[in-house]
């Protein structure tokens, strides 16, 4: 019986918990980035203080454009496109290339202002450092999801009765 409501109150906080989890601040994100190429590139502070604001600017309005795309995208998932007219799916998908448009635009600007500030090898370091702290959020992201799908694996294993194993039936012959 204590098992059970021991369970019971486990499985209620899980979702709570899962709910509860805030959104990542972007504004944090991109300070962690920011310091994380700083120190890959190795700037001084003069560089830094003209590379920094240009690189905070070019990171908001990336994400914009990431997030605008993003949820004109959900639109045009299978549930969702049935109900949609073939005009409002060719009104999204202009919508996603001029999105797009705007992003290599951007992302132009942004290169034109770094040579301004720093070298072309810093630049091509700056890229690098940029695709590595990708990869480093990546594997942080699916790291923490494979340890909460063994979490749950766990949680499901203590929902067995005694001399159950999670494995299937023991062999009786041994």
């Amino acid at each position: 019986m204590k098992k059970l409501i021991l369970l019971l109150l486990v499985g209620w906080m899980i979702p709570a918990a899962a709910q509860n989890r805030k959104p990542a601040d972007p504004g944090k994100l991109i300070e962690k980035k920011l310091t994380f190429i700083r120190e890959r590139l190795l700037l001084d502070d003069a560089q830094y203080k003209a590379f920094a604001p240009v690189f905070r600017h070019y990171e908001n309005q990336r994400m914009e454009l990431a997030r605008q795309r993003r949820d004109l995208v959900k639109d045009l998932r299978k549930d969702r496109l049935a109900q949609l007219s073939d005009a409002d799916v060719s009104r999204r998908l202009d919508r996603i290339l001029e999105i797009d448009e705007k992003m290599f635009m951007l992302k132009k600007e942004y290169y034109r202002q770094l040579k301004k500030i720093l070298p072309p090898r810093k630049i091509l370091a700056l890229v690098r450092a940029d695709n590595q702290f990708r990869r480093i959020l990546l594997q942080r992201r699916r790291h923490r999801a494979m340890e909460r799908r063994e979490h749950m694996r766990g949680l499901r294993g203590m929902r067995r009765g005694p001399g159950q194993n999670p494995s299937g039936p023991q062999n009786p012959v041994q």
